[in-house]
């Protein structure tokens, strides 16, 4: 049976510009929907529709274990997907003006 690009539950990792120096956030991942599977050489199973989910998270002292102060982290659900092209309009750029096709 082929993979075809929906979405499926996939583990992601939380974010935050706190994390650094013997701190992390607790949890520091969640379980969301997420574009996978299997597209045609030049194309890349991409999603079509997202939409923003916000937690409230821990950010903890890794050393003592100790919870310095709740923040908000921002993980993107996918809704759809689709095969879209792998090349991107920088890419094609750069291809276009070094002639390296």
């Amino acid at each position: 049976m082929p993979a075809n690009c929906e979405t499926e539950m996939q583990v992601v990792q939380f974010k935050h510009e706190s994390i650094k120096n013997n701190r992390e956030l607790y949890p520091s991942c969640t379980r969301v929907h997420q574009c996978s599977g299997c597209c045609s050489n030049k194309q890349n199973c991409l999603p079509s529709k997202i939409r923003r989910l916000v937690y409230s998270v821990y950010l903890i002292n890794s050393l003592t274990q100790k919870t310095i102060r709740n923040v908000t982290v921002e993980v993107d659900e996918h809704l759809d997907c689709e095969c879209k092209c792998k090349l991107t309009a920088k890419v094609i750029i750069i291809v276009i003006y070094f002639n390296i096709i």
